[in-house]
């Protein structure tokens, strides 16, 4: 599988076997894995605490469907990482269970910050000019207007947005 794996103990969450891939990511051994409570494996911060990540696993037992979130985990060398996770209750040789995949999504995440950062940036920089500012798309539609062309010729945003100038 692409995605670690890892079984739960219904009862009491403890997690009871692991994919190779898991041990891989983590940077354990797999039996090692095994010994560890779940609370070893998260970044010990709200939300990403012990009890958080057993409130999810009883959220997953209650679902029919899988029940999908980020987690900020802690890896064997003190790593901080974002994993996606998806729980899932499931019969695992007659008994129940809670699988959870693993993937690790932090370059996706890094990434998804810093273009909102960057999105930030273009904001303040287009709405704080002085200038009254557009931006068309091919049609010759407005896409966007900054705060000085509202003010310079009276419309709102709103009103302005998809527009172009046979609306006008």
């Amino acid at each position: 599988a692409e995605d670690a794996i890892f079984v739960h103990d219904w009862d009491t969450g403890a997690i009871i076997d692991v994919s190779s891939k898991a041990a891989d990511l983590f940077g354990y051994s797999r039996d090692d894995l095994k010994r560890l409570r779940v609370g070893d494996l998260s970044a010990d911060v709200s939300p990403y605490t012990e009890a958080d990540a057993m409130a999810h696993i009883e959220r997953a037992k209650q679902s029919d469907s899988p029940l999908r979130f980020d987690w900020r985990a802690k890896h064997r060398d003190g790593t901080l990482v974002w994993h996606e996770v998806t729980l899932k209750r499931a019969l695992v040789g007659g008994h129940r269970r809670v699988l959870a995949f693993v993937r690790d999504v932090t370059e996706r995440k890094a990434a998804a910050d810093a273009l909102q950062m960057r999105e930030r940036q273009y904001r303040a920089i287009f709405d704080g000019s002085v200038d009254a500012m557009v931006l068309w798309n091919d049609k010759i539609r407005f896409v966007d207007v900054n705060r000085t062309f509202t003010e310079m010729y009276g419309f709102t945003r709103e009103e302005v947005i998809g527009t172009g100038f046979d609306n006008r």
